[in-house]
């Protein structure tokens, strides 16, 4: 009975995640940014909301903290959601502004649960099933005062975004290769599922990788910056690659091993 329970618990997080798409997985939970800009946006989106579904009756409140025990910002939920949402809050623990006006909420590893967006005067989440979240600040004046706050592509120094034809380009998987030419068993795979940090997509190495140094990086993320690939490890640390040919890239600085990634 205890397996079958876990199965079902898993089925109904992965029906979550295809609906929504923006299923991934961090190390860590959410830090509070050292950014100006950034604290500013955090500052202004905490709150009360109220959650209720497109279908339904069933509605509850909870409050976004602007900061919490190791800088995360968590969520308060009172029994009564729990009762109304069983199986979408009972894994959230903290929550995450997002690009333009949208709020993520995430469970305690560092899964996003669910992004909401602005839309039309309202946040609302991708469709779950045939159910659409929306959250309603009980501040009038939330909507209003986020237009008016920078939005993190807006931050100096900040990236500017990369067309999204492009990023569907990319979305595949690459083998490691050591030796120009020789692309190894190891893959990475590029996903278009987003990452928590802004900017970010999901990236892994594929089964069966015997490439020890890339089993030692274990990359978690990706980005196109301009003409550059950044891969990011679990830990942290960054490789940035250039363009080589039509379908590959190669390590920015070739101090050390070779590094390529081809189709």
């Amino acid at each position: 009975m205890r397996i079958f329970s876990g199965l079902i618990t898993a089925l109904l997080l992965s029906l979550a995640t295809s609906a929504q798409g923006q299923f991934r997985r961090v190390d860590t939970v959410p830090v509070i940014s050292t950014n100006s800009n950034d604290i500013a946006r955090i500052t202004a989106a905490s709150g009360t909301f109220d959650l209720k579904t497109s279908k339904g009756s069933n509605s509850c409140r909870i409050t976004l903290w602007s900061e919490g025990a190791k800088g995360t910002f968590p969520v308060s939920i009172p029994a009564g959601c729990h009762k109304a949402f069983p199986s979408l809050l009972a894994k959230v623990k903290n929550w995450m502004v997002g690009n333009d006006i949208s709020l993520k909420l995430i469970e305690e590893k560092g899964f996003v649960l669910l992004e909401f967006q602005e839309k039309d005067g309202k946040l609302l989440s991708s469709k779950i099933g045939e159910i659409t979240y929306e959250l309603q600040p009980t501040d009038a004046g939330w909507f209003k005062r986020q237009a008016s706050l920078p939005r993190q592509t807006d931050v100096a120094g900040a990236s500017k975004p990369v067309d999204a034809a492009e990023i569907a380009r990319m979305v595949g998987t690459y083998a490691v290769s050591r030796e120009k030419g020789k692309p190894s068993e190891c893959k990475i795979v590029f996903s278009v599922q987003a990452y928590i940090k802004p900017g970010f997509m999901k990236a892994g190495i594929g089964e069966g990788c015997q490439d020890r140094g890339m089993q030692i990086f274990n990359p978690v993320a990706w980005q196109l910056e301009a003409s550059r690939l950044i891969l990011v490890s679990r830990k942290g640390h960054d490789i940035k690659f250039i363009r080589a040919g039509s379908v590959g890239w190669k390590k920015e600085k070739q101090s050390g091993d070779m590094l390529e990634l081809t189709r």
